[in-house]
Order: C-alpha cells, then sequence, then structure tokens
C-alpha cells in the first residue's frame, strides 16, 4: 500500500509558487513607466501647442498693432479735416440753408481728406500712396512689416456717401522667429455727423489760455515767449513791444482782437499754419511778423518804421470793401522804409478794398482844414512814395486867366418830355454803373437826343457817349449820330459815322468848338427804353503856365496866400486840368471827371500849414488812372519811388488766386517792377462771402462765437467777458470775500491752490503760482511765470516775465470748473459762475468756432472703420 510522503509535497508546492511577485512588481514598473511616458509626451505636446498658439497670437497682435498705428495717424488726418471744414462751413453760415451747409461740410471734409492723402485726384481713379501710411508707424514695426497694396489690385482711394474709403490694403508682419501674418483690408474715413440747424453760438472756451476784455500786451519779454493756446485781445487790441519781444503762437486756431494787433520796437510775431487771425488792422513797425495760417483782417495791414519784414502765407482775407469808410476798406500800406513784403507763400490773396491817403483836420490862421477828407488811390497795395502819382501836377496850378474865362457848367439836354427813371445827374457823375432811362414810350423816332449843353464855346478833343444800362446795354438808338452845335442853333455831324446799336461811342483827336454836343436819332427805335450812363467831354486846351511866383505842390502857407490873393482878385485860376502830364494820352479831367475834381489838404508841418492839392476821383477812374500812369513810363516813375523808401522787395506768389479791388505793384530785389491790375470784375460775386466773414467777426467780438445772427440782443450789447461770465452772480459771490476774492484748492486739504476769482476792476493780479490754472478777474493781470490753463480778464493781461510758456490746459479745466464753489453747498461748481455753464459741463467744451467742441462730442476714433477685413 502506497504512502504519500507530505515532506516531498511541501517541497514541491514550495518550488511552483517561487517569482511570482517579482513578475508582478516589474510588469507594475513597466506599466507606470509607460503611463508616465505617456504622460509627459502629451504635456510636452500640449505645451509645445500653447506655445504655438502664443507665438501664433502675438505674432497677429503685433500685425494689428501696425494697422492700429495707421488708424491713430489717420484719425489725426479726421480729426483736421473735420476741424478745418467746420470753420469754413461755420463762416458762411448765414449765406447757407440747413441742407447748403450739410452738403459744404461733407464736400469740404471729403476733399480735405483727398488732398492729404491722394497721390493724383484728376487720374480717371483716384489712388492713394501706400508709402505715406508708413509715416505712422513706429520704425521698430516698420523694420518687421511690410504695407502694401493687395496683389493684383491698385491702392484706390474713393469717396462715398459714407467718406473716404481706402482700398486694397495689405500689412503683413514677421516676427523674429520667422512666423508671418498677413491682414487685408479696407480703411473707411467716415463723415461726422453734424447738426447744423442750429448757430454756433457758445464760445470754445476751453480752447483758449488768454481772454481779456481790454487788451493783450508784451513789453520786451523775451526771445522764446510760446503761445499754445487761443487768445483774444479786447476791444484795444494785442501789442507786443521791444526788441527781446518774441512770441510763437502755435497749438491754437484763433488768435483775435477787435481793434489792431501791433508788432513794433524790434518785436516779432510767428503764428503756425492753423492759426487764424482775426483782427480789425496789423501794424508792423521796425519790427518782424510772420503769419503762416489764414488770416481774416477787416482793415488795413501797414508797415511803418525801418526795416520791417512781413511774411504772408497760406490765406490772407482783406474783407473789407466800404466805399465811404476808409478804415474798413482793407488794403496792405508801406509806409516805412527798407522795407520787405513777401507774399510769395500765400496761396490765395483777397484784398477787398483799397488804399488811402490820409488827411487830418487842421485850422490854421489863413486856412482851415475842416472839410479834409481822405483820398482814395487806385492800389490795394500801395507804397507812400506812390502818393505822389496822385498829387495835381505844379504846372496845372495858379495858371494864367483871360478876362472873360468862367468855370465850365453842363446841362443834360433832350429831346424826351416822360419824366426819367435815375436822376439827369447819372449822365455826368463819372459813375458808369448809374443810368438815365426814358421808358414812356419804350420807343424813339428819327430826332430824338440826348446831349449836354455848355455855358461857353468849349474846343473838344474827346467825346465820349456810353448808353444802355448794366441789365441791358441795348436799350439805346437803333441808329444814331453824333452833333454838335457852336452858335446853338445849327447841328453839325461830328465825323458823320452812322452808329447802330452802339452801347459806348468814343470820338478821340477832335478839334471842334462846340455850345451843345448830342447823340440824335437817325431812324426809328421800336420796343427799347432809351438809357444814358455817361457822356464825357475833354477839352482840348494845355494849362497855362504856373504862376510868376513859383507855386508848387505841396506849398506853404505863404505861397498858398499868394496864389489864394490872385485867384479871388481874377488874375489866375486856382487848378486847371485839362490838360495832358506824366506823359499820359488823357487829360487829367478825365479821370478827375467830377467838379472840381480836386481836394486841398491842409497839413501842419514844422510850425508852418503845408498845402497839398490832390486828384479826386471815384473807384473806377482811380484804378484807371494808376495803370495808365503806371504805364507811361513803364513803371519807371513807380520804382523811382519805390527805390526812394528802400523797398527791399514786394514778392507774390504767381500761382496764388488773387481777387483784388485796386491795382497791385510788385517789386523785386533787381529794382525792376511789376503791375497786377485790378481783379474788380471777380470782387461781385463775392460779397455773399464778404457778408459772412464781417458776421463771423462780430461773433468773436461779442462771446467769441462764431455767428453774430445766433446771439441774443443782450449778447450783441455786451462784451465778451459780460458774455462768459455771470457778472452779477459773481459779484455777489465775492462781495463779502476779503479783497473780494476767493480761492480754489484740488482737494479739501486745502493745499495746491488751483483757481482764483477776484472781482476788483482797479486791481492788478501778479501772477507767480504755478499751480494755479484758472484766474477770473474783473480787473489786470500781470504774469509773471509760465501758465498752463486759462485767464479771463476784464482788463489787461500783461505778459512781464520773460522767455514764458502760456499754454491752455482743457483736461484740467474740466476738473477745476466741477470744484465747489463753497464747502457747505457743494453741487454749485465753479462752471455755476459761467454764462453758457452747462454746456461747458455737457460737452468738457465750448460750442465754438473752430469745431473742437464738436469733436469733443463725436468720437474720432469712431470715424475710422474697417471693411472687407481677412487674416492669413
Amino acid at each position: 500500500m502506497f504512502k504519500r510522503d507530505k515532506r516531498n509535497r511541501n517541497v514541491t508546492g514550495k518550488l511552483n509558487d517561487r517569482g511570482s511577485s517579482i513578475i508582478i512588481v516589474i510588469v507594475a514598473v513597466a506599466f507606470i513607466g509607460m503611463l508616465a511616458s505617456v504622460i509627459l509626451w502629451m504635456s510636452m505636446i500640449n505645451m509645445q501647442m500653447k506655445y504655438a498658439d502664443f507665438r501664433s497670437k502675438n505674432n497677429f497682435y503685433t500685425a494689428e498693432t501696425v494697422l492700429d498705428q495707421i488708424n491713430l495717424g489717420l484719425q489725426n488726418e479726421v480729426s483736421y479735416s473735420f476741424k478745418e471744414s467746420y470753420s469754413e462751413t461755420m463762416q458762411k453760415y448765414s449765406a447757407l440753408d440747413e441742407n447748403a451747409r450739410q452738403a459744404s461740410f461733407i464736400e469740404s471734409y471729403k476733399s480735405r481728406l483727398c488732398d492729404k492723402l491722394a497721390v493724383d485726384q484728376t487720374s480717371a481713379v483716384m489712388k492713394y500712396d501706400v508709402n505715406s501710411l508708413k509715416k505712422y508707424v513706429d520704425q521698430a514695426l516698420l523694420d518687421q512689416s511690410e504695407i502694401t497694396a493687395i496683389e493684383g489690385k491698385e491702392a484706390v482711394l474713393s469717396k462715398t456717401k459714407a467718406g473716404v474709403v481706402l482700398k486694397n490694403l495689405k500689412v503683413s508682419f514677421t516676427s523674429t522667429e520667422g512666423y508671418k501674418t498677413i491682414i487685408a483690408t479696407d480703411i473707411v474715413l467716415n463723415v461726422p455727423d453734424i447738426d447744423f440747424t442750429q448757430t454756433s453760438t457758445i464760445s470754445d472756451l476751453f480752447e483758449f489760455c488768454l481772454i481779456s476784455d481790454t487788451a493783450v500786451e508784451g513789453n520786451n519779454t523775451g526771445e522764446n515767449t510760446q503761445i499754445a493756446g487761443n487768445v483774444y485781445g479786447g476791444k484795444n487790441g494785442i501789442s507786443i513791444s521791444g526788441a527781446s519781444s518774441s512770441w510763437n503762437v502755435s497749438n491754437a486756431t484763433l488768435f483775435v482782437t477787435d481793434e489792431a494787433i501791433s508788432v513794433t520796437q524790434g518785436a516779432s510775431l510767428t503764428t503756425n499754419e492753423r492759426t487764424n487771425i482775426w483782427a480789425k488792422d496789423l501794424l508792423v513797425d521796425s519790427a518782424d511778423l510772420t503769419l503762416k495760417g489764414a488770416n481774416y483782417l477787416l482793415n488795413d495791414l501797414t508797415i511803418d518804421g525801418v526795416a520791417s519784414t512781413v511774411t504772408l502765407e497760406n490765406s490772407y482775407y482783406g474783407y473789407g470793401n466800404s466805399a465811404d469808410l476808409a478804415d474798413e476798406s482793407s488794403s496792405i500800406i508801406i509806409n516805412g522804409s527798407d522795407a520787405t513784403l513777401n507774399m510769395s507763400g500765400l496761396k490765395n490773396l483777397v484784398l477787398a478794398g483799397r488804399s488811402y491817403i490820409g488827411t487830418g483836420s487842421v485850422t490854421a490862421a489863413d486856412a482851415s482844414g475842416a472839410g479834409n477828407k481822405d483820398i482814395l488811390m487806385g492800389e490795394s497795395i500801395a507804397v507812400k512814395g506812390n502818393q505822389v502819382a496822385y498829387m495835381v501836377p505844379a504846372e496845372c496850378i495858379g495858371g494864367t486867366v483871360s478876362s472873360t474865362e468862367v468855370p465850365l457848367t453842363k446841362t443834360v439836354i433832350t429831346s424826351r418830355t416822360d419824366i426819367p427813371t435815375g436822376s439827369l445827374d447819372n449822365i455826368t457823375d463819372g459813375n458808369r454803373s448809374t443810368a438815365t432811362v426814358w421808358k414812356d414810350p419804350n420807343s424813339a423816332i428819327a430826332g430824338d437826343y440826348v446831349g449836354l449843353a455848355f455855358n461857353k464855346v468849349i474846343q473838344i478833343s474827346k467825346l465820349e457817349f456810353v448808353m444802355g444800362t448794366d441789365a441791358n446795354p441795348l436799350d439805346t438808338f437803333s441808329s444814331a449820330r453824333l452833333e454838335y452845335t457852336e452858335d446853338g442853333f445849327n447841328w453839325l455831324p461830328v465825323n458823320g459815322i452812322i452808329y447802330s446799336q452802339g452801347e459806348t461811342i468814343s470820338v478821340t483827336g477832335l478839334n471842334i468848338k462846340a455850345l451843345k454836343v448830342r447823340l440824335c436819332a437817325t431812324a426809328k427805335t421800336e420796343g427799347r427804353w432809351i438809357a444814358c450812363r455817361e457822356i464825357n467831354v475833354v477839352e482840348n486846351t494845355q494849362a497855362a503856365p504856373a504862376a510868376s511866383a513859383g507855386l508848387k505842390n505841396p506849398m506853404t502857407s505863404a505861397e498858398y496866400k499868394l496864389l489864394d490873393d490872385k485867384v479871388k482878385a481874377g488874375q489866375l485860376t486856382e487848378v486847371n486840368l485839362n490838360t495832358k502830364v506824366n506823359g499820359m494820352d488823357k487829360e487829367l479831367s478825365y479821370y478827375a471827371s467830377s467838379y472840381p475834381g480836386y481836394q486841398k489838404i491842409f497839413s501842419k508841418s514844422n510850425g508852418d500849414t503845408l498845402v497839398y492839392y490832390y486828384l479826386v476821383m471815384n473807384e473806377e477812374k482811380a484804378n484807371e488812372y494808376f495803370r495808365d500812369y503806371y504805364r507811361a513810363t513803364a513803371g519807371q516813375k513807380i520804382e523811382d519811388s519805390l527805390s526812394l523808401y528802400n523797398i527791399d522787395e514786394i514778392a507774390a506768389n504767381a500761382g496764388a488766386t488773387i481777387k483784388i479791388a485796386g491795382n497791385m505793384v510788385t517789386y523785386d530785389k533787381a529794382d525792376s517792377s511789376s503791375l497786377t491790375p485790378d481783379t474788380k470784375a471777380d470782387m461781385a460775386g463775392m460779397q455773399t462771402d464778404i457778408e459772412s466773414t464781417k458776421d463771423q467777426f462780430k461773433g468773436l467780438k461779442a462771446k467769441l462765437a462764431s455767428s453774430y445772427n445766433g446771439l441774443s440782443d443782450t449778447e450783441k450789447s455786451q462784451t465778451v467777458y459780460n458774455n462768459i461770465i455771470k457778472t452779477i452772480d459773481f459779484k455777489k459771490f465775492l462781495q463779502f470775500k476779503p479783497g473780494n476774492r476767493a480761492t480754489f484748492p484740488l482737494n479739501a486739504t486745502g493745499a495746491g491752490i488751483k483757481a482764483i476769482f477776484i472781482d476788483d476792476p482797479n486791481s492788478t493780479y501778479q501772477y507767480d503760482n504755478e499751480s494755479i490754472s484758472l484766474i477770473v478777474t474783473s480787473g489786470n493781470v500781470n504774469m509773471n511765470k509760465n501758465f498752463d490753463g486759462l485767464i479771463i480778464a476784464g482788463g489787461t493781461i500783461t505778459v512781464a516775465g520773460s522767455n514764458l510758456n502760456i499754454r491752455s490746459n482743457k483736461e484740467d479745466l474740466v476738473e477745476i470748473l466741477n470744484l465747489p464753489l463753497t464747502d457747505v453747498e457743494k453741487s454749485d461748481t465753479l462752471l455755476s459762475m459761467f454764462n453758457d455753464g452747462t454746456s461747458y459741463a455737457l460737452f468738457g467744451t465750448g460750442d465754438g468756432s473752430s469745431g473742437s467742441n464738436v469733436e469733443s462730442a463725436i468720437r474720432i476714433s469712431d470715424l475710422v472703420t474697417y471693411q472687407n477685413w481677412s487674416k492669413q
């Protein structure tokens, strides 16, 4: 019987279990290693993907940054075009209706943008210069970028209803790692949505740094005074004087005063291209003036003293065109010696008026000058030396007279019995724009006539009939001839010519004696009125020799008394204008056609009274006279007078648009001159613009607003200071304050005074605390330190310190004006002392002429948008 060996069985069992644990461990370690490897691999891939994504995003945002910088640069162009177009439209506000204003603004806005961006606006397809966009991008980005047009397409600049579109722009950026991103897009410069239904009657207050109701002055203020903000110089003007006074005006759109801007005694004033000058006069006396912006003058630019230099660029609008007031007739007058007038940089020159020879009334024991009147010249740009051209030549004064000679009188004669429209005096007033018109019947028969009768027989060298009217030159005889009579009964033909429908009939070289002259119809005329504008008769006489006393022009009081005594005794004629002088082919009486044709001017000089004789002419004849005077000697006499005053240069831009009511002579350093005749015909269509410009100047003088018509009657009657400040509330608030003044800190600690109010018209505040950014006073201010903010003064602002920086600061003013007026009632802010304070609080600026007020309500960044955007 078999017996199991338990010991051996146990040994065998032990042998079967041996090594299983180590296998499990090995397998587990292998599995964990594989799992760790997978996790590490996945983490590495994730990191690589994130890094790649990071680099891709970083590259994309950098390409977008290039576009952002281009966008910002275009915003500047939009802002400039917006402001200029808004200002231009507001200048024509009263002349346009609402729709016309909107259309004018939109067209001006688009045109200005195209002027900035277009390569050639005359081509069929307008394009922009892609390379010009690079100036907006930082150089560091530009080195890694390409700015081009999309392949196969052109850089088209297009005007659309929305605005101006820069099409097909491509921007690519390559990172330092070689990653490249491309963005293609169109950029739209949108038209701002402006409402022109209301006038602009709120001043653009925050753009100003100095506002004075009286004057702004600076004397010896240093060679580097910087003005970065608008300035208003009040009712007495802006004056800069002293050899060490040099003012540079930048970042300003307005430099305004009611009266004159004066730069004298070696001082200098320079403005930049965006500064608009508004004043009645400009006076430069031994000083330098450089104006690079648009300049609007109601009256004159006068250059006095020695070695004055005036440089005009961009635009000069002398819009004063009064026919009666010499101080509202815009011209440029050079009275000084060694002067330079450089207008070669002007693109537009408008001088709507003419120069006058200024006369003053004096009274002497033997002569009265109470009737002195300024003498009209035929020039819009005149040099003092040219005044001799308008003096009666000495040979025409004090001529001998026969015992039978009497002054010539003229009487209109006509066969018509109906009462005409227009005075008969129109026929001899020397003005071709006036007429006498016979209307009933509207026809004429053979033998009808119109002419002149004289009080004596005269010898005629020239006869001229100007028929018809401006509206209808054919309102005259259909067939007529010139006739004359010496005895008053027997009519003879002047030349035998039958004139058919002639508007102007002029015959020269005559030698006939006549008591009467006429234009007589030779056939029936039907369906026409008969109108006559002017009949001119030139006598064929020569001036008598000058009086034996050796009279001249001007003459002393003793010489004048001698002449006057002989004239009263009938021994001499005072003036005889029926003569040709200065090489001219017309007698002086042709130009000075209104009796007596001259004016005596009495002027005190060195204890004596000098008597001047000047020719008196209407505007048309004065222009013609100066042209003939200049051409008679090929300009030599004018050049001699320019040399006498050592005029250095009078230069103009041949390519400029020039509109002048009188003549202009330019002069170069080679001592040669050139005559530019008047463009009076072009001036007729400017009257609407002239009236609109006058309206804007009145608005600026009343409230620094761009429209006068939109102001209330109260605002029109007040000064700028009273229209900005609530003067009654201002006075009440300060009346119990120490010294009638209050200061306003920026915080509750009382540190850092930021504003001061003063009500004392007789006081002068000495500004020497640079922390103050707002000064409002009814008195004066002396500035001794740099200033950053706004000064509003009822009195005079004097720039007393040397080389000051004076700037406007809109951002600080917004904060300061919202400071509480008192600690008790904090709802009342400093704005409560300002008229239109609510508008300032709403917009952060006024609603003024520069357009920046509207810009504050319209985000410029919103006007530059993208379309057709794609990224690769």
